[in-house]
C-alpha cells in the first residue's frame, strides 16, 4: 500500500515538474482568443503586449490552384474563394468543383486581421507547412520556405520554422500564404500561424525550445542510465533495448517541433529529415516491444512478436526505399498497428501482474494511461496526424509511462538487491560448510590413501605401492637417461629379537629401523617396508657406487641408534644393484634380493653389490 501511494505521488510530482518546463508557454499564449470567421479576425481590442500571443486558427479563405498576391486583391482580380478552410488542418478531402482534392497541388490561404494600433510592429511565428510556402503581409513578402510553384518540377519542399516581423501601415493587415505541395501525402496548414509582440513571440519560441531540450535531456539521461545498467548486468538485455528506445525518442524530438536539428546540421534536406522523422516513429514500436518481451520473459507470444517485428520492418523498408509521397500515406496503417500492438501489450502486462512479476503493476498502469491518451490524440480534433508529434496528450502519456517504467524497474532492482543480499549471506554460510567438508574429506582421503599405500606399523610405503613407485621411477630414468639404483635390506636375526624380547619389542625395532632409513634418505628417494623385517629403498639418480656408500652409512646408522634407543644390538644386511638396460622391475628386485641373501650367508651386518662387499 505504501509503495502504491508513493508511486502515484511521484507521478504527480513529476508531471508538475514537467509542466513547469513544458507548459509554461501558456503564459505567453492568450486564453479565450478570438478565432477567424469567414476569413477575418478582429483584434482591435487586443493588446499584444498585455494579453499575449494569438493563434490565427479558424476559417481562412482558400483558393485552390491559385497563387494569388496582394496585387490581385488591390486590382480586384482575386475572385471568390473556393472554400473556407479550417486551420490548422490538411486540405485533403475538400470538395471543389464537384470533386475531392488530394494532398498534391498548390493553393493560397488568405486572412484579414484587424489590429489594435496603426504602425504597430507585429511578429508572426510559422511552424510546419506541408512543404513550401510564401508569406505576404499586405503587399510585402516577409518570409518563405522552400520554393513555391504551380508546377511539380519547380516546387521544392523545406522544413524551416521561422519568426517574421512587419510594421503595419493601417489598422488591419491582409495575410496571404501561398502553399505548394508535391511531396507529402497531405497538404495545407498543420499548425496555425501565431501573431503577437516581439517579446511574447520570442518567449513562445524560447519556451518551445526549452520544452524540446527538457524532453530530449530527459530521454537522453534515461538512455545513458540504462546503458550503464546494461553494461553491468549483461544478462538483462531489457535495459539495452530501453536505452535504444529512448535514443529513438530523443532523435524524434530533435526532428519535430522546432526542428532545431536542422539548424545544427544544415546539410539535412527536406526528404532526409522527413524520412528520419517517419523512421523514428516506425522503429520505436518493435524496439519497445522487444524491451517489454525481455523485461517480462516468457509472457509475450513469440509468434505475435515476430509478426509485429516483420510488419514494422516492412514499414521501415517503405520509408527507406520509397519517396515521401508514397510512405507518408502509410502512417494511418501504422497508427492502427501501434494501437493494436498497444492492446496486445496491455493484455500481456496484465498476465505479468497475475504472475506476480515485480514492477508489472506499475508499468501496466503507466502504459495503459499512455495508450488511452495516444488513442485520444490520434482520433481527436487534431486529426490522426497528431501522433507524429510528441505534444498534447501523447506527450503526457509518454511522460507518465516513462516514470511508471522507471518506478517499476527500480522496484525490480530493490527487490533483486534484497534477494542478492540474502543469497550472498546463504552463500557465505554454504561456503563455510563446504570448506569444512572439504577439509574433512581431504583428511579422510589422506587417511584412506595412507591405508592403501602405507604400512600400518612402520608408516612407510607398503609392498604394493613400492612396486608402483618402482615402475614410475624406471620409466622416468629411461626417458631422462639417468641412473637408478635399489637396495634390499633385512634386520639380522630378527627372530631372536622376537624370541628374547617379545613381538611388541620386535615391532619397536621395525618402527625405529623404518624411521632411521626414512630420515637419512632424500625426499625424492622412496623408502618402503617390503614385508616382515625386510625393507626396500629406491635411490633416484644414483649409480651403483654411490648407492653402496649410502647404504653402508645407513647400516652403520641403524646399528648405532638402535643401541642408543633400545639398548640392544641390532644390525641390518643389504644388497644393492643399479638398473640395467631394458630391465624390468621384477628383474632388478630379484638381483637385489639375491645379493641380500649373499650378505646373510657372508656373515650379516654387511652390504653386498655385484662387484663384491662394500
Amino acid at each position: 500500500m505504501k509503495r502504491t501511494t508513493l508511486f502515484f505521488a511521484a507521478i504527480v510530482i513529476f508531471i508538475f515538474t514537467a509542466a513547469i518546463f513544458t507548459g509554461a508557454k501558456g503564459i505567453f499564449m492568450a486564453k479565450d482568443t478570438p478565432e477567424l470567421r469567414n476569413g477575418k479576425i478582429d483584434l482591435s481590442k487586443w493588446d499584444f503586449e498585455r494579453q499575449g500571443v494569438v493563434a490565427l486558427s479558424g476559417e481562412w479563405e482558400f483558393y485552390w490552384k491559385r497563387l494569388i498576391s496582394e496585387d490581385d486583391i488591390i486590382n480586384g482580380t482575386l475572385g471568390r474563394y473556393d472554400v473556407l478552410a479550417d486551420v490548422p488542418e490538411k486540405w485533403n478531402g475538400y470538395v471543389i468543383d464537384g470533386g475531392e482534392i488530394g494532398g498534391y497541388g498548390y493553393a493560397t490561404y488568405r486572412a484579414r486581421v484587424k489590429l489594435h494600433h496603426i504602425n504597430e510592429l507585429v511578429y508572426i511565428k510559422v511552424n510546419d507547412f506541408s512543404s513550401a510556402y510564401k508569406l505576404y503581409v499586405d503587399d510585402v513578402l516577409v518570409g518563405e520556405n522552400g520554393m513555391v510553384s504551380d508546377e511539380q518540377i519547380y516546387s521544392m519542399p523545406e522544413f524551416d520554422p521561422a519568426i517574421y516581423h512587419y510594421k503595419t501601415k493601417r489598422d488591419y493587415v491582409d495575410i496571404v500564404v501561398q502553399v505548394s505541395n508535391f511531396s507529402h501525402d497531405k497538404g495545407g496548414f498543420w499548425e496555425p500561424l501565431y501573431i503577437g509582440s516581439g517579446f511574447h513571440i520570442a518567449k513562445l519560441h524560447q519556451q518551445s525550445l526549452i520544452s524540446d531540450f527538457f524532453l530530449m535531456g530527459f530521454m537522453l539521461s534515461m538512455a545513458l542510465y540504462h546503458i550503464v545498467i546494461a553494461s553491468f548486468i549483461k544478462r538483462q538485455k531489457a535495459f539495452f533495448y530501453f536505452a535504444v528506445f529512448c535514443i529513438i525518442m530523443c532523435a524524434r524530438i530533435m526532428l519535430t517541433g522546432e526542428r532545431f536539428v536542422l539548424d545544427i546540421f544544415g546539410w539535412i534536406g527536406w526528404e532526409l529529415a522527413q524520412k528520419l522523422e517517419y523512421l523514428t516513429f516506425y522503429a520505436a514500436l518493435p524496439v519497445f516491444l522487444k524491451f517489454m518481451d525481455t523485461l517480462f520473459e516468457n509472457v509475450f507470444s513469440k509468434r505475435l512478436n515476430e509478426i509485429i517485428y516483420m510488419t514494422s520492418a516492412a514499414f521501415v523498408g517503405i520509408v527507406v526505399f520509397l519517396p515521401a509521397g508514397a510512405y507518408t500515406r502509410s502512417v494511418l496503417l501504422f497508427q492502427l498497428l501501434t494501437l493494436a500492438s498497444g492492446i496486445y501489450i496491455v493484455r500481456k502486462l496484465h498476465e505479468a501482474v497475475k504472475l506476480r512479476r515485480t514492477g508489472s503493476l506499475e508499468i501496466l498502469i503507466g502504459f495503459t494511461l499512455m495508450l488511452v491518451l495516444v488513442t485520444l490524440e490520434i482520433v481527436g480534433t487534431n486529426g490522426y496526424e497528431g501522433y507524429l508529434g510528441y505534444k498534447g496528450m501523447t506527450f503526457w502519456g509518454v511522460m507518465i509511462f516513462f516514470f511508471s517504467m522507471a518506478f517499476g524497474v527500480s522496484k525490480q532492482f530493490s527487490l533483486a538487491f534484497i534477494e542478492t543480499e540474502r543469497l550472498a549471506t546463504e552463500n557465505k554460510l554454504m561456503l563455510s560448510k563446504i570448506r569444512k567438508l572439504n577439509r574433512a574429506l581431504k583428511k579422510r582421503n589422506m587417511e584412506l590413501s595412507n591405508k592403501v599405500s602405507r604400512d600400518g606399523l612402520s608408516g612407510l610405503y607398503n609392498h604394493r605401492h613400492l612396486h608402483e613407485k618402482l615402475h614410475e621411477k624406471i620409466e622416468k630414468a629411461v626417458v631422462g637417461n639417468t641412473s637408478l639404483s635399489i637396495g634390499m635390506f633385512d634386520i639380522d636375526r630378527f627372530k631372536d629379537v622376537n624370541d628374547n624380547h617379545g613381538h611388541q619389542f620386535g615391532d619397536k625395532v621395525i618402527v625405529e629401523v623404518a624411521r632411521i632409513l626414512a630420515e637419512n634418505t632424500r625426499s625424492r628417494d622412496v623408502v618402503g617396508r617390503y614385508g616382515g623385517e625386510e625393507f626396500m629403498i629406491i635411490f633416484d639418480s644414483v649409480d651403483a657406487v654411490d648407492c653402496i656408500n649410502i647404504s653402508d652409512r645407513l647400516r652403520e646408522k641403524v646399528a648405532k641408534e638402535i643401541k642408543e634407543i633400545l639398548g640392544i644390538e641390532v644390525t641390518i644386511s643389504g644388497g644393492v644393484v643399479e638398473l640395467q638396460q631394458n630391465e624390468k622391475p621384477d628383474e632388478i628386485i630379484q638381483r637385489a634380493d639375491r645379493l641380500l641373501y649373499r650378505a646373510k650367508e657372508n656373515g650379516r651386518n654387511r652390504i653386498e653389490c655385484e662387484k663384491g662387499p662394500a
